[in-house]
């Protein structure tokens, strides 16, 4: 009897474990299907606090395909990649606008957590691995 009921313990366990990779694999290809979607903007961007959301003013995102992004307002483009996958156990999206001499785009360069994310809006959240800050930023689609 205790053998069963370790058993039927273990496995339990090995469910619920399960269960939470399959909901970030959902949730990650959620997100690259509705950013591939449409255009999208900046409508948050909390860093550290303050509120920097006016820096990407007028730029519209793309995400395409093959892993690029896209940042257009009407003087510039910024290019950058992108991609999502699981780190940590979370489901996390990816950006590098690291070729950008943009420091606000510089900014974005991180492995966002996907908080929450609907067709209309993805909800971000990095957490500085060093000193604990914690960024926001959230897509809104136009």
């Amino acid at each position: 009897m205790k053998n069963l009921l370790l058993l039927l313990f273990a496995g339990m366990f090995t469910l619920t474990s399960c269960s939470k990779d399959d909901d970030d694999n959902n949730t990650t290809t959620a997100v690259a299907a509705n950013l591939k979607s449409g255009t999208w903007r900046v409508s948050s961007f909390i860093d550290n606090g303050t509120d920097e959301t006016t820096d990407f003013n007028g730029f519209t995102f793309t995400y395409n395909n093959g892993g690029t992004v896209s940042a257009v307002n009407n003087i510039l483009t910024v290019t950058g990649s992108w991609s999502t996958g699981t780190d940590d156990s979370r489901a996390k999206l990816n950006l590098d606008f690291s070729s950008s001499s943009l420091s606000q785009f510089e900014e974005l360069s991180e492995d966002w957590e996907i908080v929450s994310q609907s067709a209309t809006q993805v909800s971000l959240r990095h957490v500085s691995g060093g000193s604990g800050e914690t960024d926001l930023l959230v897509f809104q689609k136009n």
